[in-house]
């Protein structure tokens, strides 16, 4: 069992404005996305807390003969950002929070 907080803050590019120009491409990556994007400074920090349980069955007397391991995590993200369209080229994007998201997994 286990239970984890993370905390990522938004980056330059999520915060602050850049455009298409070459420059502002290269320093999103090596060749930019292509796209302008407008930022937002009120971004707050996501904010992800985890649990995990995992499981592990085997033979009694043999562990070699046979075994089930099972794990599965919850995880509930706050202040969450992404990519969001708005009301101008469809080129460009806003960094906008997202509401609250939990996601879940399972694996034998």
């Amino acid at each position: 069992m286990g239970v984890a907080r993370k905390t990522r803050s938004p980056s330059l590019y999520e915060r602050y404005p850049w455009s298409t120009n070459t420059m502002a491409a290269g320093m999103n990556n090596f060749l930019g996305d292509g796209n302008g994007y407008l930022g937002n400074p009120d971004l707050k920090p996501e904010v992800a807390h985890t649990l995990s349980v995992s499981g592990n069955w085997h033979h009694p007397e043999d562990e070699q003969r046979w075994g089930l391991t099972v794990s599965a995590h919850l995880t509930r993200i706050s202040d969450y950002v992404d990519a969001a369209g708005a009301a101008r080229p469809a080129s460009a994007a806003a960094a906008t929070p997202r509401p609250t998201t939990s996601s879940c997994c399972c694996a034998t």
